[in-house]
């Protein structure tokens, strides 16, 4: 039997830590906006406290890893195309979004426990809504690479035998 290459170890521990983030985020994403339909100030001081204990405990770590995976793949990568320098890009932009985003919601988190109003609270949930529609399209593009650069991998696997 053949042994299976450490890129593709790599390679799956990115692609877990790229599915657990995006689950992080769309649970971000639904706190966020239920303060938005509902003008609740309890539950929007809950989405306070909730996304700053999401974005410290989950996605700060999930990201880092997410981080050190791609940048253990572009060493064990035997020649990066421009396909993989495009998926590089494309998948920085949102992971430097997210670096931004959980900056917005420390600072929103801080300027709660300081006591200020809800309507000075806004601008943080403003911001972190531009932030995922910003990233949101590099996302996309980041993933459509990553599978296909993958579909590419394994082909050639099954093709060695």
């Amino acid at each position: 039997m053949q042994e299976i290459p450490l890129v593709n170890y790599v390679a799956l521990i990115h692609l877990c830590s790229v599915a657990a983030w995006l689950g992080v985020v769309m649970t971000e994403v639904l706190i966020e906006v239920y303060p938005y339909v509902n003008k609740n100030g309890r539950a929007y001081n809950s989405t306070i406290h909730f996304h700053y204990w999401i974005d410290l405990l989950l996605e700060l770590p999930l990201v880092l890893l997410l981080l050190g995976s791609g940048i253990v793949l572009i060493f064990l990568n035997q020649g990066l195309d421009l396909l993989h320098i495009l998926k590089i890009g494309s998948g920085l932009v949102p992971v430097l979004a997210c670096f931004a985003g959980i900056y917005v919601v420390l600072r929103r988190s801080a300027a709660l426990k300081a006591g200020k109003k809800e309507e000075e609270l806004w601008w943080g949930s403003r911001n972190i809504v531009i932030v995922v529609l910003v990233a949101s399209p590099f996302f996309a593009l980041s993933m459509g690479l990553g599978v296909w650069l993958a579909r590419g991998r394994l082909l050639e696997m099954l093709a060695a035998g």
